[in-house]
């Protein structure tokens, strides 16, 4: 018994550890989008790890009034807002480790 309490406890703290943590994939929407980029590029190395700012969003994609869609895309342009602008954190909309968000849809139906 005392081998079995041990064993789990050395099991738990290794699923604990931030070494085990940086190994974890994505696994939201954005996880093909962002498949080759390591977690410090968007946290900074912080720990423990907190959302990335607006700015880090910014140095790859840009400011979201110059964001434009695919040409393939058929659907309004949400980075240009005519509520917000581009005052929005990128997070309100798009996050990887948890589901994905429509600030939009808090007030409109979208078919």
């Amino acid at each position: 018994m005392k081998y079995i309490v041990l064993s789990m406890a050395a099991a738990f703290s290794i699923l604990l550890s931030p070494a085990f943590a940086q190994n974890q994939t994505m696994s939201g929407s954005m996880a093909r989008l962002h498949a080759n980029v390591q977690c410090a590029q968007c946290h900074n190395n912080t720990q423990p790890m907190q959302a990335p700012q607006d700015t880090t969003c910014i140095q790859c994609h840009g400011k979201s009034s110059s964001i434009q869609l695919p040409a393939n895309v058929n659907e309004k342009n949400y980075h240009n807002s005519p509520h917000y602008g581009d005052t929005v954190s990128c997070l309100e909309c798009h996050r990887e480790h948890q589901p994905q968000q429509n600030l939009c849809k808090n007030c409109h139906v979208i078919k």
